[in-house]
């Protein structure tokens, strides 16, 4: 094995180059990431310490990191309001026909919480009669209905429950039964309880012997 000899001279030049090799590499490899800088906030609080014995609140200063929030803006929608139905059933007839829509149209109008809907029963009284305890055995009877005190059909439902008494709602609304004749608001009590309202009177039979 042979060796070879180099001069100072020459371990100085090859000593130089290999340095500058060194840090051309340096130079040429990738910068590193700067790191993240957090959000920092200076605050004051106040602390106790004890001075000669004695308490003493002083402020001091604190670097805390602050987290920023986030405010989302959350919008609902109402609910819309719950209209009650009320079902009136009825006689049909042509001149009450004319009257109900007047009257149900007028109380829809000033009441919009409710909505009356009217269902007419044609067949007159025949039919009428039997098809109220019909619908009140089946449980579809609705929530007001006409009644007749000449064919004693008011009285019927009266007497068995069907209808309910009106003295506590006549009360709570003042309503005014001056407005009707005094014979025709005595005509709808049973028990000295009243189970509706005039609608209309007329005369019935007169005899004379």
């Amino acid at each position: 094995m042979s060796e070879r000899n180099i001069s100072r001279r020459q371990f100085l030049k090859y000593a130089a180059l290999l340095s500058a090799s060194s840090a051309f590499a340096a130079s040429c490899a990738p910068a590193a990431a700067p790191a993240a800088t957090p959000e920092v906030k200076v605050v004051e609080k106040e602390v106790t310490r004890v001075v000669a014995g004695t308490p003493e609140v002083v402020k001091v200063q604190e670097t805390v990191v602050v987290e920023k929030e986030k405010v989302v803006e959350v919008t609902t929608t109402p609910a819309a309001a719950q209209v009650v139905t009320i079902r009136y059933l009825a006689r049909a007839g042509a001149a009450e026909e004319v009257l109900y829509a007047q009257r149900i149209g007028e109380f829809n109008r000033d009441n919009p919480q409710y909505k009356a809907v009217l269902e007419l029963i044609p067949g007159g009284n025949v039919e009428y009669d039997p098809k109220i305890l019909a619908l009140y055995a089946a449980g579809t009877l609705g929530d007001a209905l006409w009644t007749a005190i000449g064919t004693g059909v008011h009285y019927l439902l009266a007497h068995k429950g069907i209808t309910e008494p009106l003295d506590d709602l006549i009360a709570s609304t003042k309503t005014d039964l001056s407005q009707w004749y005094k014979s025709s608001v005595e005509a709808t009590k049973l028990k000295g309880k009243m189970y509706g309202l005039p609608l209309k009177a007329h005369a019935g039979g007169a005899y004379i012997y």
